[in-house]
């Protein structure tokens, strides 16, 4: 009973990094686009943290941590893995004409899904093979600082700027 516990303890924090998460990367976000410097910047960094934060969970996992520090980096990463959103759902209209939005956020959500209905399956499988789960979070950092690079790839390209639209 006492591991049932803890799992729904942990599983809570993610949803409870969420809220300021979301809050304070809608709010940092906001400040940046009106002094244009954008929000893919933000996006990226948010991306690059998140990985960090999966690294040092993997890490937490395999060398088996302090449980308050590893509580902390489940949190933080919790926070990072929320946050972008509210900065990422407030680019996609600045970027695609109006006329084609709708389908814009169905096909950025359709991705999303797809990721998350092929992540259990991939950290299982990379656990079944590497016989940890940490494998599974280096993974997910790997793929976290790549969508890192693609984000900041958006036109202008690696620089604070305000993003141009698709014409």
């Amino acid at each position: 009973m006492e591991s049932l516990a803890h799992a729904s303890f942990f599983s809570s924090l993610l949803g409870i990094s969420a809220i300021p998460g979301l809050a304070v990367t809608g709010w940092v976000s906001d400040r940046l686009a009106r002094g244009d410097k954008g929000r893919k910047g933000l996006i990226a960094m948010e991306f690059f943290l998140m990985a960090l934060f999966m690294m040092l969970l993997g890490y937490g996992l395999q060398v088996k941590m302090n449980v308050a520090l590893y509580v902390f980096l489940f949190f933080m990463a919790g926070f990072f893995i929320w946050g972008h959103w509210a900065a990422f759902y407030a680019l996609l209209p600045d970027m695609v004409p109006y006329e084609i939005l709708g389908t814009t956020f169905g096909l950025t959500n359709t991705i999303h899904f797809l990721g998350s209905l092929l992540a259990p399956w991939t950290t299982g499988w990379v656990k079944d093979v590497t016989a940890s789960f940490s494998w599974g979070l280096y993974l997910s950092a790997l793929f976290s600082t790549l969508g890192g690079i693609l984000i900041f790839s958006v036109r202008p390209s690696f620089v604070f700027g305000r993003e141009r639209p698709i014409s």
